[in-house]
């Protein structure tokens, strides 16, 4: 299905849709409520980095890194699909990377990783700084009731 994209010429003058792959139509929202297009845009964007967020996720280990710091708002937009990913990372012994990722990825607005997160986000580990255990107490608090 075409999308209605007639707008674009409205409010972005110089912008030449035609130089734009027909496959990234759908990722243009039609309207203002064409939430559709935003989720495909998201998805694709997991599937693009999906085989590399181990190694993105490293960058997580210290926010002082200028790296770091321009990944968070991509990391976050995937969201709960995350999770995987983060288990290892949540398990660990790195108490700097675990609150890098809980403070940056899991305890945002939306809340949707940390849902996706809950069953270990529900188990505090006995052998957990009491930084972590209360970050992770805050993050159950505001999203979990």
């Amino acid at each position: 299905m075409e999308r209605d994209l007639t707008w674009i010429a409205k409010v972005v003058p110089d912008f030449d849709l035609s130089r734009i792959p027909s496959d990234l139509h759908e990722f243009i929202p039609a309207d203002k409520t064409d939430l559709e297009a935003v989720t495909a845009l998201k998805a694709s964007l997991y599937e693009r980095l999906r085989p590399i967020l181990p190694v993105l996720l490293t960058w997580m280990q210290d926010l002082n890194w200028p790296v770091a710091q321009a990944l968070v708002p991509v990391l976050a937009s995937i969201g709960a699909h995350l999770v995987k990913d983060l288990e290892p990372i949540l398990h660990s012994e790195d108490e700097m990377w675990k609150y890098w990722i809980l403070t940056c990825l899991v305890d945002t607005p939306d809340g949707a990783l940390a849902k996706a997160l809950q069953p270990a986000l529900q188990k505090i580990e006995p052998g957990e700084s009491e930084d972590i255990r209360a970050i992770i107490s805050s993050i159950r608090t505001r999203h979990f009731t």
